[in-house]
């Protein structure tokens, strides 16, 4: 009896698993393999990311960076820390600049069509250069809110810094209408403009900021 079955198995493997049905099999087998091995690949780097210290996302009030850099242990690393801090933080700010930048115009256009006033070109340049101004000012003040060195030196002997930032975004717009009324290049009347329509600006930068990465 157990020979009989044995046959009837060895019988149906071979017609079922002939050399073409087989390989297509087991090439489905390695894709299936190979999608898992992405997929963990993909979990691992999003863990990583979000486990990262200092790592801070966007949300309705700010703006957000987060970045890292790499110095040597020992020898020169006081100094070298001083540079490499430096750069990362105006990467930070170079990135929360880029996220503003998108609808910035936009949003000064819709801003310029509220107000009352003539020669709306040659008006219309100093208010937006006056607002990036404003931008570019309160990016080179603002600090870092997270800083964090790695517990441990790696094999190469580097030490990681982690660092995050926010920028509020009611700031940014409040730093917008400051830096128009502050311009000396703006007529009176634009300004004065400008203060009327102080919070309806707020309101509709804010929006728009809100709505960015949606």
């Amino acid at each position: 009896m157990k020979k009989i079955c044995y046959l009837v198995f060895s019988m149906l493997f071979t017609i079922v698993f002939t050399p073409s049905a087989k390989a297509q099999f087991d090439d489905e087998l390695k894709e299936i393999a190979k999608q898992k091995l992405v997929q963990q690949a993909n979990n691992e780097a999003l863990e990583e990311t979000v486990s990262q210290p200092c790592w801070l996302a966007d949300n309705d009030e700010y703006f957000a960076a987060s970045g890292f850099f790499r110095i040597k242990a020992g020898g020169n690393s006081e100094r070298d820390y001083t540079i490499e801090f430096n750069k990362q933080l105006n990467s930070l700010r170079q990135q929360v600049k880029m996220k503003i930048g998108g609808h910035y115009r936009s949003i000064m256009r819709d801003y310029f069509d509220q107000l009352d006033v003539d020669s709306r070109s040659s008006v219309a340049s100093h208010i937006e250069s006056a607002g990036e101004e404003a931008i570019d000012k309160l990016l080179n003040d603002t600090k870092e809110v997270c800083r964090q060195k790695s517990k441990e030196v790696d094999e190469g002997g580097y030490v990681t810094w982690y660092l995050g930032m926010t920028v509020s975004k009611k700031e940014i717009a409040k730093s917008i209408v400051d830096g128009i009324e502050n311009d000396k290049d703006i007529p009176e009347n634009v300004k004065k403009e400008v203060r009327q329509n102080e919070e309806k600006f707020r309101e509709s930068a804010l929006k728009s900021f809100s709505e960015m990465g949606q």
